[in-house]
C-alpha cells in the first residue's frame, strides 16, 4: 500500500524469492492549501508537496497571526494540522480632547492603540474628575463610537419637606437622600414623596424647569389615645390630636410601683415608640406582733419598709439556743401569706433509729430547723431519702428517712407453666421488680410482682400456673 495513492501491489514468494518484485512507492502527495485572507502561505518546496514538506503562514502588515502559523505533509498524504488566520490589527488615532474634558487610554505606555483598547473620556464635576463615556479600538482601526462632550447637565437639588421621605428613582439606579450624600439628581429622576400614617403618595420627576409639579409638606402624623392603666395615670406633653414627637408619660399612684417603660414618643409612622408598663400594687405589711419570748426579723433586698418580697422571720430561744422557728412573705397587696406560729408551739424531735444505720443531725439539739442525714453501714445501701428530713415545729419529722438494705442479688427466677420479666437488665440486686404471667391463658394463685430485697423475694411467686 503507497499511503496517498490508490495503488495496491502484492507479491508471493517461491522458490526464485519473491515474484514479482514490489518497487518502491511514490512519494505521498499533500495537497495545495487554500489561500488565507491578510496573509501568504510559503511552502519549503514547489509542488508537488511530497512527505516532509512545510507550508507557513506570513501575515500581512496589519494583520495579526490568530492560530498556528506552520504545518507539515504527512505520511498519509495530509498535512499535520490546519494553518491559523490574518486577522486585521489596525492602529486607532487618537482622540480629539475637548475641553474641559480629559481623554485617557487603557494600553499601557508606549504601546500602540490596537484592537481592544479602551479611550474614557472624564469630565469636571464638583472639584473631581468623573467619568462619562467610553470608545473601544475595533481591528479595523476606528473607535467604536464616538465620544460625547463634557456640557454642563441640567440637574434637580433635593427637596426638603417636613413630616415625609423623600426617595428618588431613575431608569439606572434607585437611592434615597440618606444614601447620596451630594446631590443634584439628573433630569428624568423622579421623586416619590410618602407621609407616614397616611395611604397618600406623590412623586414629582426633574424637569430642565426644576421639580415639577412641587411637592409640599406632609400633614403631621397623629398616634392614637392610649388605653387607661389601672393604677396610674397617663400625661401626654400636649393636648389631642397626638402629633409626631408627642410624648405620653405613665406615673402611677400611691402604693403601686412601675413594671416595665414610663415614657413613648409618637413616630412619624403615626405610632407610639413602645408600649407603656404597667402600674402593679404595692402595699406595705403592717409589723407582726411579737410574743416573748420569741423575735421577728425582717429580711428584703432593698432596705425598704415591709413592701412585697420581704420576707420575716420568727426567732425562739430553746435550750440556751436561738432556733429558726417559722418564716412568712409579704405580698403585693399588703398582707402576709401565712400566719406565724409562735413559740411556745416548740416541741423536740425524737431521734430516728435505722438499722444498719447511723443517723446524724445538724445541732446538738433535736429542735425545730433540725436536719437528720443517714449513713448506712458497709455491705447496705439505702432504700428512700436519706438527707434534708427536718424537724418540724410540732415535733414531728418533714418526712421518714430510708432503710439500710444489705447489697445482694436475687437468683432468677423459674415458674412452670409461665414467664418472668425483670425491671432491669443484669445482676438482680435490691429494688429489682419481677412480673410474673402464665401461658395459655392460665390463672396464677397469688400475686403478679415480686421485689428483690436484700438477696431474696418478697413476696415469693408460686412454682406454677393453674388453669
Amino acid at each position: 500500500m503507497c499511503p496517498g495513492s490508490q495503488i495496491r501491489r502484492r507479491s508471493t514468494c517461491t522458490e526464485r524469492g519473491w515474484e514479482p518484485v514490489l518497487h518502491d512507492c511514490p512519494p505521498p502527495k499533500c495537497p495545495t492549501i487554500a489561500n488565507v485572507s491578510g496573509g501568504s502561505i510559503i511552502y519549503s518546496s514547489d509542488a508537488p508537496f511530497i512527505y516532509r514538506s512545510t507550508a507557513t503562514l506570513v501575515c500581512d502588515p496589519d494583520y495579526k497571526l490568530v492560530g498556528i502559523n506552520r504545518t507539515t505533509c504527512g505520511l498519509n498524504g495530509r498535512w499535520s494540522n490546519h494553518l491559523g488566520a490574518c486577522q486585521i490589527d489596525k492602529e486607532c488615532p487618537t482622540v480629539k480632547t475637548i475641553l474641559p474634558g480629559l481623554v485617557v487610554y487603557s494600553n499601557p505606555e508606549n504601546e500602540p492603540l490596537k484592537g481592544g483598547m479602551k479611550a474614557l473620556l472624564l469630565c469636571p464635576h464638583q472639584n473631581t474628575m468623573q467619568h462619562v463615556d467610553t470608545a473601544t479600538c475595533m481591528p479595523n482601526g476606528e473607535w467604536s463610537n464616538l465620544l460625547m462632550t463634557c456640557q454642563e447637565k441640567k440637574t434637580c437639588p433635593t427637596i426638603e419637606v417636613h413630616n415625609g421621605i423623600v426617595a428618588y428613582s431613575s431608569l439606572e439606579r434607585s437611592f434615597t437622600t440618606s444614601q447620596v450624600a451630594q446631590p443634584p439628581y439628573p433630569l428624568s429622576t423622579v421623586a416619590h414623596l410618602m407621609c407616614p400614617g397616611y395611604q397618600t403618595r406623590r412623586r414629582s420627576t426633574c424637569t430642565e424647569r426644576g421639580w415639577e409639579p412641587v411637592l409640599h409638606d406632609c400633614p403631621p402624623p397623629k398616634c392614637p389615645t392610649i388605653a387607661n392603666v389601672s393604677g396610674g395615670s397617663i400625661i401626654y406633653s400636649s393636648g389631642a390630636p397626638f402629633i409626631y414627637r408627642s410624648t405620653a408619660t405613665l406615673v402611677c399612684d400611691p402604693d403601686y410601683k412601675l413594671v416595665g417603660t414610663n415614657r413613648t414618643t409618637c413616630g412619624l409612622n403615626g405610632r407610639w415608640s413602645n408600649d407603656l408598663g404597667t402600674c402593679q400594687i404595692d402595699k406595705e405589711c403592717p409589723a407582726l406582733k411579737t410574743t416573748l419570748p420569741g423575735l421577728i426579723v425582717y429580711c428584703n433586698s432593698n432596705d425598704e419598709p415591709r413592701k412585697q418580697g420581704t420576707k420575716a422571720f420568727l426567732l425562739c430561744s430553746h435550750q440556751n439556743t436561738v432556733l429558726h422557728v417559722d418564716t412568712v412573705t409579704c405580698l403585693s397587696h399588703g398582707e402576709w401569706d401565712n400566719v406565724l406560729t409562735t413559740c411556745s408551739a416548740i416541741e423536740k424531735c425524737s431521734k430516728i433509729s435505722v438499722p444498719n444505720g447511723d443517723v446524724s443531725y445538724s445541732s446538738k439539739i433535736i429542735a425545730v430547723g433540725t436536719v437528720a442525714t443517714l449513713s448506712c453501714s458497709e455491705n447496705y445501701e439505702p432504700w428512700g431519702k436519706t438527707s434534708g428530713v427536718q424537724c418540724r415545729a410540732n415535733g414531728t419529722w418533714s418526712e421518714p428517712l430510708a432503710i439500710c438494705e444489705k447489697v445482694g442479688e436475687c437468683p432468677r427466677l423459674r415458674v412452670s407453666g409461665g414467664n418472668v420479666k425483670y425491671s432491669n437488665d443484669g445482676p438482680i440486686k435490691s429494688g429489682t421488680i419481677a412480673e410474673f404471667t402464665c401461658r395459655d391463658d392460665s390463672l396464677v394463685n397469688e400475686t403478679q410482682l415480686t421485689s428483690c430485697i436484700n438477696g431474696s423475694w418478697h413476696p415469693e411467686i408460686p412454682g406454677r400456673c393453674i388453669g
